[in-house]
């Protein structure tokens, strides 16, 4: 629940005073550890408030890129209902936030939000599109069911049984819980007695989930005996002309992507021209996962859009534009300049 907002937005939004020297407009970010001030909003605080330095490293939704944090500062903000004192760090304007963040903590401290205890005990999820997914799509790994992959190997290469590679100490309790969730969602296997082809593992971290791992295999002296085929895939150009005329939108996140693959998108887009023609061929995308066993990730979903992004781009009903993430480091150059000469091209 949220209170004193703008219900007009579409994100909850909360005008409050800070240090009693201006009224600051928030974005209210339930899933923000810290409260962000973009350095726009901060010069109406000065003179009087000063910057310290900062070092800490903060990284919007969705980023591997920090943001660039200016200072911070600690002063008393001032809703409707109540006053606290709270941290803000300020960062530049680089159109990367779309506004000032409030966190959770604060936003619950001045008032603004509240936890209730209801649980929902619904079997199925029903969307603002008014389609109901059954809530197997979003249990388990998946397996596809009714497909055979066939490889076609080339005789003429001889297997290779490469060693193993060592896992450092600090990451084989985790690299052990995963090969026995990984053997249990039926995902791999045991094999018993002599094997031509041995391939070794190789354990990446995961940056954003400390104790969990992601476990790949070096499948590069397999492939050389694998034979490839051949597919046309589609293009960017494809892709655009497809969604030309498309006004909403639902992108749908394959459950632990395909296994053992390397995709340019395990993304799954729905679209369509209206609200009714999206609803049917969302319709038919669910069913046809369900029928094939697949899963999908349940937080990773976005369902009934007018914009998503999508190749690096950002659709919508008034066109297509560039992903800004994708163009953040042109915004970020300093004394950037147009180009005057072209000794500055070459």
């Amino acid at each position: 629940m949220v209170q004193d907002t703008d219900e007009n937005t579409k994100h909850p939004m909360a005008n409050l005073r800070i240090q009693d020297l201006a009224k600051v407009k928030f974005i209210i970010d339930t899933g923000a550890t810290v409260n962000l001030l973009e350095e726009k909003d901060f010069e109406a605080l000065k003179p009087e408030i000063k910057l310290q330095h900062s070092s800490i490293n903060i990284y919007p939704y969705k980023s591997d890129k920090p943001l660039r944090v200016l200072g911070k500062f600690t002063a008393t903000v001032e809703s409707r209902k109540r006053i606290d004192a709270a941290e803000f760090f300020v960062v530049s304007n680089n159109g990367r936030l779309g506004g000032s963040l409030l966190s959770y903590n604060t936003a619950k401290h001045l008032g603004l939000i509240a936890i209730t205890n209801a649980v929902d005990t619904a079997k199925n999820t029903t969307v603002s599109c008014n389609v109901t997914i059954p809530e197997e799509l979003f249990n388990g790994a998946g397996k596809l069911k009714d497909h055979k992959v066939k490889l076609h190997i080339d005789e003429s290469i001889p297997p290779v049984a490469q060693t193993h590679r060592r896992i450092p100490f600090h990451l084989r309790k985790q690299v052990e819980k995963k090969l026995e969730e990984m053997e249990k969602d039926d995902i791999i296997e045991k094999t018993e007695g002599p094997t031509p082809w041995v391939s070794p593992i190789v354990v990446v971290p995961k940056p954003k989930s400390p104790n969990d791992v992601r476990i790949c295999v070096d499948m590069r002296a397999v492939n050389k005996a694998i034979q490839r085929e051949r597919h046309i895939t589609p293009t960017i150009d494809d892709v655009i002309a497809d969604l030309n005329e498309a006004k909403v939108f639902s992108k749908l996140d394959l459950n632990q992507g395909l296994n053992g693959c390397i995709n340019i998108s395990d993304d799954i887009l729905v679209y369509g021209s209206n609200q009714k023609e999206h609803d049917n061929n969302l319709k038919s995308v669910l069913e046809r996962l369900q029928s094939r066993n697949l899963t999908l990730n349940k937080l990773k979903c976005e369902f009934n859009k007018t914009s998503v992004e999508y190749f690096g781009y950002v659709f919508s009903s008034q066109g297509i534009s560039p992903d800004p993430r994708k163009v953040e480091a042109i915004y970020a150059t300093p004394n950037l300049h147009p180009i005057q000469t072209k000794s500055e091209v070459f």
